[in-house]
């Protein structure tokens, strides 16, 4: 009888485990074809702001009663009015976990390994208030990306995430390469990029 009820517990503990090892294994809910379509579109979408956080950055006037130190102000937008109004339109395309690195690193200052000197790249004082443009600022994006969405494919899943490759071409001057890009996908009240869709020439970030 002892043998059996320790066989009963051994057998409990085991299916137990079993069952948390299966439900580690778990991926999140999807339709491949529609995930798919929708990647297309918010990868399209991430282009510009793409540019506007980590490349050229927003055209600028320089001259201007506005002038700053090293800050002008953005050359007025047809959709975007606030500091805000991009955040808000870029809500619609990244995660939340990618937008607060977003805030941190681009509408935030930064610091140098000094402490000092900090800025940010863009501040604005008030609505009514001009987006004020850091013109010594150096981009990460530096290269031309252009995506060949038909490239584009699931490569696996797991709870929190689906993982999409797809390929672009990456120009810098006259000279081309394609480069394969793994991006993350997470569902937050609608399908959102949890990483970057960028690449630099012969530097896969």
């Amino acid at each position: 009888m002892k043998k059996r009820i320790i066989s009963l517990i051994l057998f409990t503990v085991i299916s137990l485990l079993y069952c948390l090892c299966s439900c580690s294994d778990d991926v999140i809910e999807y339709d491949e074809e529609e995930l798919i379509a929708e990647a297309r579109t918010l990868i399209a979408g991430s282009v510009w702001f793409n540019e506007v956080f980590w490349g050229k950055g927003l055209e600028y006037m320089e001259g201007s009663a506005y002038d700053n130190g090293n800050y002008s102000p953005a050359e007025p937008l047809r959709d975007y009015v606030t500091i805000n109004d991009i955040i808000s339109a870029a809500e619609k395309i990244f995660s939340s976990g990618y937008m607060n690195t977003v805030r941190a690193t681009v509408f935030s200052v930064q610091f140098g390994d000094t402490g000092i000197n900090g800025y940010a790249r863009y501040y604005q004082e008030g609505e009514l208030e001009p987006i004020m443009v850091r013109t010594d600022y150096s981009p990460v994006l530096v290269d031309k990306n252009s995506f060949l969405y038909d490239t584009i494919a699931v490569e696996g899943a797991d709870e929190s995430k689906v993982v999409l490759k797809v390929s672009l071409m990456v120009t810098r001057g006259e000279v081309s390469q394609v480069i394969e890009r793994r991006i993350n996908f997470v569902y937050e009240d609608g399908w959102r990029i949890d990483s970057h869709t960028f690449a630099n020439f012969n530097a896969n970030i």
